[in-house]
Order: C-alpha cells, then sequence, then structure tokens
C-alpha cells in the first residue's frame, strides 16, 4: 500500500498525475460459490485513524456502487468471518454496521442495479434489494495509509447470492432516489479527480486456487494502471466498447475447443459448431458463471459428463466415475476471444482454461457443511451469454473508459507468487512533459550536447588509456617479481675454464689451511720463514662448488712426442687425477719426453678395480719406462706396487716392498731423491712453479677413497714403529 494523504488533502491544481494505486489482497480464499483471492477495502474511517470497518470484497466489473453483507439472521456462528465482514471496536458483527456510527447516511431502501443479463436469465422473479446509504469508502485496511473517498454510495443486502462483497468498478454515476437526489460519481472517477490514479481505469485477475500445488495464485487488483507481470503480452487483445453510453465488455466468443492432455490423446475437438458463427459475451466478474447457448452447453455435459439440474438450472459431474474421468483427461478449453465473433478480425486471444478451473464447489449458506461439486456453466434463456469470475482465473482484463476500450490477455502459467511490475494508465488529455530544450544559438550559456558528448567521451578515452598504462606496468612489474632467479646448471660449466684456472691457482682443499690450522711441515717446499700470500686471494675450492673433473675428463689421447720447451695441455695430457676435481702433475713412472696415455676415470666401471684400464710403465729397451694401457692383472709388480702397498696401509697390515719414489730406490737418500726430482725436470724441459708440490704429495686413488702418498721417510719410520701394525694418518 502506497502512503499518500488523504483524498481531500491532495491538491487537485497539480498537474502531475499519480501512480497506479495497487490494492491489498487479503491472501484468503472466500466464496460460497467457489475459492477466489480477495481484497480489503474499509468503510466509516471518517478521521483516517484506522476507525473504519474492514471488509473482504471481490471486484465487480458491473456494480457502481459497493455492495456489502448487510446483518442477517441465517448469517451465524462462522459466517460473518466466512464472508469477510470485519469487527467493530474489537466485536464481531454480521454485516455492515450503519447503527453505530456517525459516517452512515441513510439514502433508503431500492432495488440493487443488477446486470441485465442476471434478469433476464433469472427465475426467482424480482431482484434482491438493497439498504443505500453515503458514507466513507477506503481502499485497503483501515489505517492512516488508506486512501478514503468522501461519501460514497454504499449499499447493504442480505441476499445470499451477494455472500461476499463487492467493490463496484462501473464508471457511472449513481443516484439511487430516481432522479430526486443527487448523483455520486463511483469510487474510480473520484480517484481520478482527486489526483489518487492517474485515469480513470484498472486491470484485474481473479488468481486461481488451483496453482503453485493447491495453495493458489492470487489475485491481482489495481485502480489506474494494470501488473505487467500476470499479462502474456503475446497473446492479447484490444476490443473497442459498444459505445460511450454502452461500457459494457463484450467480446466476439470466435470459438471453444475441447484439448485433451497430450499424454492422453492428440486430437483437438470443437466444442463450438465450426458451421455457426461464433457469439457474443459480456465478461462480467459480479458471479463465477459462464451463461452460453444451451447447444454448447450440451458438448460441454458430454466431454465432461456433466448432469443438468432443473431446479438450480445448474450442472454437475454425474458420478465418481466421470470425475476420474475428468482426471484422467485433465483437458483445457481453449475460448478465442476477438473483438468479432465470426473471426473476420485477425486479431484475437487465445485463454485456456484446464479443466481444475471448472472443477469448483458451491454450499448453502445456512449449510457451509454440506458442499456440492459444481461445473460454473449455465445455459441462457434470452439469448445473452456472460464470461464470469471462472473465466477471469485466467484471464486478465485491463479496463480504460476514458478510451473506451479494454484488454483480455493470457495470465502466464505460474508456479510462485510474481513479484508485481505496476504500469499506469495515464488520463487520454495528459500530455507528459517534454525535456527542456538546451540552448543552441550563439547567446546561449553552456555547452551544446555534441560538445557534452565530446568531453564525456574524451574523458573516457583517457581514463581508460590509464588505466591500461597501469595494468601494463603492473603486469611487467609482477613479472620480474614472480621470476626465479637463474642458476647455472651444472652440465654448462666449461670444464676447460676450470681446469685452467685450477692450473694456475692449483689450490686445493689440501692447500689451504682453515683459521688456528698447524703449519704445514712441507713449508720447507714453498720457502722457509715465508708465507704463501699468493694463495691468500683465491678461496678454498670447495667440494660442492664444482663439480668433479673426472666428469669432463677428455677421451685418452695418444702419446705424442713431447715438443721443445712446452708442454702438454693440461687436460689432454696423461696428468692425474688429484683430489676434488683438481689435477696434479707427478713424476713417477714418467719419462722425459714421453706423454702418458690414460683412459678417463669417467669411464672406469664402478666398483671394479682390477679390470681398469690405466696407464701402466712398460720398459723400454733403452732403459726408459714407457706408459702404456692395460689391466691391473697385466702389470708387472713394479707398476702395481704403489697401489697396493696404500691399500695395505690402509688396512694397517706391514708393507713387504719398499714403495718406490719417482723411480728412485726407497733406501737412496733425501739429497739423491730431491736430485733426480731436479734432474728430470730439467730433462722434460719443464717449468715447475713455485707452488707445485713436491714428489711427496703425489696421490693414487684407491677403489675407496684417495689419499696422498707418504714419502720415503714416514714409510721407514712407519716400518720401524714399536706398534703391530704400521699407522699412517688418513687424508683430510
Amino acid at each position: 500500500m502506497f502512503a499518500r494523504k488523504r483524498a481531500e488533502s491532495v491538491n487537485s491544481t497539480t498537474s502531475e498525475p499519480f501512480a497506479p494505486l495497487v490494492v491489498d489482497t487479503t491472501g484468503k480464499w472466500r466464496g460460497n460459490d467457489g475459492s477466489w483471492s480477495t481484497f480489503y477495502i474499509n468503510v466509516g474511517d471518517k478521521e483516517n485513524n484506522g476507525g473504519g470497518q474492514n471488509f473482504e470484497i471481490l471486484p465487480s466489473t458491473h456494480f457502481g456502487v459497493t455492495v456489502l453483507p448487510y446483518p442477517s439472521s441465517w448469517c451465524s456462528g462462522d459466517c460473518p468471518e466466512n464472508r469477510g465482514i470485519g469487527t467493530v471496536n474489537g466485536n464481531q458483527t454480521n454485516g455492515l454496521d450503519t447503527d453505530d456510527t456517525t459516517t452512515w447516511k441513510a439514502a433508503g431502501t431500492f432495488d440493487l442495479n443488477l446486470p441485465y443479463w442476471w434478469m433476464g436469465n433469472t427465475t426467482a422473479g424480482a431482484g434482491p434489494v438493497g439498504y443505500y446509504g453515503l458514507d466513507y469508502l477506503g481502499v485497503g485496511q483501515a489505517s492512516s495509509e488508506s486512501y478514503v473517498a468522501q461519501q460514497m454510495y454504499v449499499a447493504a443486502t442480505g441476499a445470499k447470492d451477494f455472500y461476499i462483497g463487492q467493490f463496484g468498478l462501473g464508471p457511472g454515476a449513481t443516484n439511487p432516489g430516481g432522479g430526486t437526489g443527487t448523483p455520486v460519481d463511483s469510487i474510480l472517477t473520484y480517484f481520478k479527480k482527486s489526483k489518487i490514479i492517474p485515469s480513470v481505469s484498472y486491470g484485474y485477475t481473479a488468481g486461481a486456487k488451483y496453482r503453485k500445488s493447491g495453495s493458489g495464485i492470487l489475485g491481482s487488483f489495481v485502480l489506474g494502471g494494470y501488473d505487467e507481470s500476470r499479462i502474456n503480452m503475446d497473446n492479447r487483445v484490444s476490443i473497442p466498447m459498444p459505445s460511450d453510453k454502452n461500457t459494457s465488455l463484450v467480446v466476439g466468443v470466435q470459438g471453444i475447443s475441447y484439448k485433451p492432455d497430450v499424454n492422453v490423446e492428440q486430437n483437438v475437438e470443437g466444442i463450438t459448431d465450426t458451421n455457426v458463427k461464433g457469439f457474443l459475451a459480456t465478461i462480467d466478474s459480479t458471479f463465477p458463471y459462464l451463461w452460453l447457448p444451451k447447444n454448447i452447453c450440451d458438448v460441454f455435459a458430454k466431454k465432461f459428463r456433466l448432469r443438468y439440474d432443473n431446479a438450480t438450472n445448474f450442472y454437475y459431474v454425474e458420478n465418481a466415475s466421470g470425475a476420474q474421468n475428468n482426471d484422467q483427461q485433465n483437458a483445457e478449453v481453449v475460448f478465442k476471444i476477438g473483438s468479432d465473433p465470426s473471426g473476420s478480425d485477425a486479431n484475437y486471444a487465445s485463454i485456456s482454461l484446464p479443466y481444475s478451473a471448472f472443477d469448483l464447489e458451491q454450499f448453502d449458506p445456512e449449510n457451509p457443511g454440506n458442499t456440492t461439486k459444481y461445473f460454473p456453466i449455465r445455459r441462457s434463456t434470452n439469448g445473452m451469454s456472460v464470461l464470469g469470475r471462472t473465466f477471469l482465473q485466467e484471464a486478465y482484463l485491463i479496463t480504460d473508459y476514458e478510451r473506451q476500450n479494454f484488454t483480455v490477455a493470457q495470465v502466464p502459467s505460474l508456479d510462485s507468487q510474481p513479484k508485481a511490475t505496476i504500469v499506469p494508465i495515464y488520463d487520454r488529455d495528459y500530455v507528459p512533459p517534454s525535456p527542456t530544450p538546451i540552448p543552441t544559438g550563439g547567446d546561449s550559456e553552456g555547452l551544446s550536447g555534441g560538445a557534452i558528448a565530446g568531453i564525456v567521451i574524451g574523458i573516457l578515452a583517457v581514463a581508460l588509456g590509464v588505466a591500461f598504462g597501469i595494468f601494463i606496468w603492473w603486469k611487467k612489474r609482477r613479472a620480474r617479481n614472480n621470476t626465479p632467479p637463474t642458476y647455472k646448471e651444472a652440465t654448462e660449466i666449461d670444464t676447460s675454464a676450470a681446469g685452467n684456472e685450477v692450473k694456475h691457482r692449483r689450490v686445493s682443499e689440501l692447500d689451504t689451511d682453515g683459521p688456528g690450522a698447524p703449519k704445514s711441515p712441507l713449508g720447507g717446499f714453498y720457502g722457509e720463514g715465508t708465507e704463501r700470500k699468493d694463495l691468500t686471494p683465491f678461496p678454498p675450492i670447495s667440494e660442492m662448488d664444482s663439480p668433479p673433473a673426472e666428469l669432463y675428463s677428455p677421451p685418452a689421447v695418444a702419446a705424442t712426442p713431447h715438443s721443445e720447451g712446452g708442454g702438454l695441455d693440461y687436460f689432454t695430457a696423461g696428468a692425474k687425477l688429484g683430489r676434488r676435481g683438481a689435477t696434479r702433475e707427478s713424476s713417477a713412472n714418467n719419462t722425459p719426453g714421453t706423454p702418458p696415455a690414460f683412459t678417463p676415470i669417467h669411464e672406469l666401471p664402478a666398483g671394479d678395480v682390477d679390470s681398469v684400464s690405466v696407464p701402466v710403465p712398460v720398459p723400454s729397451t733403452k732403459g726408459s719406462p714407457t706408459l702404456a694401457s692395460g689391466s691391473m692383472a697385466q702389470r708387472d709388480t713394479s707398476a702395481t706396487r704403489s697401489q697396493g702397498n696404500i691399500d695395505e696401509v690402509m688396512r694397517r697390515e706391514p708393507s713387504p716392498v719398499p714403495l718406490p719414489r719417482d723411480g728412485v730406490a726407497v733406501d737412496a737418500t733425501d739429497d739423491e731423491a730431491d736430485a733426480h726430482a731436479r734432474a728430470r725436470a730439467a730433462a722434460e724441459g719443464e717449468r715447475r712453479p713455485s707452488h707445485a708440490r713436491g714428489a711427496s704429495d703425489a696421490t693414487v686413488q684407491s677403489d675407496s677413497t684417495v689419499v696422498s702418498q707418504p714419502t720415503p721417510e714416514e714409510l721407514e719410520s712407519w716400518r720401524h714403529a714399536h706398534d703391530e701394525h704400521p699407522r699412517r694418518p688418513l687424508s683430510e
């Protein structure tokens, strides 16, 4: 409900129209001839403070006044509540309270202005009468937010045919006094003049109790507009009213067809005769019945197994077998609606009603417990046909009295209550205000529309450019931050360069003294009393920092004569491999001018020492030893003595044979050994670097570890030791 001022305080001179008025639904289903979605109104709330009496009503497309229940003796117990009659000062009444109110102005008792088709089809004689009076009539429940119209005609009746009150939607003025009284506008006209609604119009659909698994889809009732969510826009037709004096909602029924469920039967049969033209019918929501020609009612009776009751002029399902057949067929009845019953007009709407829309219950208000299922069709006796409230369960009706036309549309098949989409219907004289024109002359202030558009486009372009630049910068920065540091793989290291560096530095773990280490016993080799300052700039070569040179040893080369004044390449000559990948030079078993041939260590099979091919000395006919390749099993005793004695020392076993040192007998003196080494170096023509190791530093490689070869003095001292087994320090 929209919260707006009361009708009498609205400024009627305002040119701006108001929005449509949505009438509150009660959320309840009422009626003695079916279950119908009801809406709230209130009567007698003069002060607009909630003091009026509330009623649940149904819209009537015919009445120009509101018809409400009058207190009756036959309505007792739960009857007033079931009829939607509200309380007064907390007390339940059985009708409109006209005695305890100061707002009611009685006008007299008159016949109700029943529709003309009703009077011709009823056999009950004279129609019911109503007790007329003027009172405050509001839409919605009585409250400060209700829309109230002053001094509207209300008719109270005790007729059982008006079990539920009726809210009149007729546009004409009402004068029940027969010309002696003052005509009073309908509530639609009053609301339009009071600027509460934009025009004399409305939209309405009755709702369907059988939808949503029996909980129902509530009805929709809008004054001054319609609810677009309840309209199938592809299945609607607009029809003009007969004239400005006759505003009846007359349609042309071009045909009625019977369409069973496709899973039961594929054929579609016509209820109306295809050789006969259609017929005219009036849409009226006052009653639920469909008044139809007798021949059409007979076809309905055959298709749905109905029986006709002459006493009541009603159709009922003949028996339980007929009800079961109808449930199984689950047929739809399709009404083809247009402005012309002949079908010459191509514009029409097909309104489909399922069998559930016709499966209604009725009861006598004096005996509400005795209900009977009935089929809401009735025979027309005066040639007038009517499509009642049953038809509006599946049809949406939009009525525009100012333009004198109305629209009938199919309601979408809904499984849930839709959210309303309210569309106003404006007064035919209303012209929407045009936008204020923008000055275009030279003296105009401000910018033209094109200039403004250009500025906006330019700003957007600059903003997009800046955003794109920031994105690119961010992406590059992120790529830099996410790039992992590159490390040179071990396989990419140039072993030749590494070997040359080691060759010049001749630095290994054996040459590097850690902090606090004792002075090397070989200090005399580097000079007495001198420090090894030439090695300090070079850090120790870690065993993990560079891969073993054995993995990168080049293939064996054939022995070539030693050139004058030069030497073989450090890695391609037969230099023996030292510890930590460095290659050490040894004078053992080498003859000046004869390069040794060897098999690279990286080609040796692991763990099989006896079958490894290594350089061995071969006696020369000239008395100088030469090198040849052969297995250890093929070596002579002098060639393999060094390897075997080292292994024996490691096992702490006495060595039976003294080890040679650089081709000099073990029992030779140190001076003779040094002299022999110097003579051999001079004969080779090589210049020994100042930091080169002596013969005692030569290493041999066993199958378990790499150790430094002991000097003859050390071997001699071990031999004469008092321990049972000779000892030697292990290489670090």
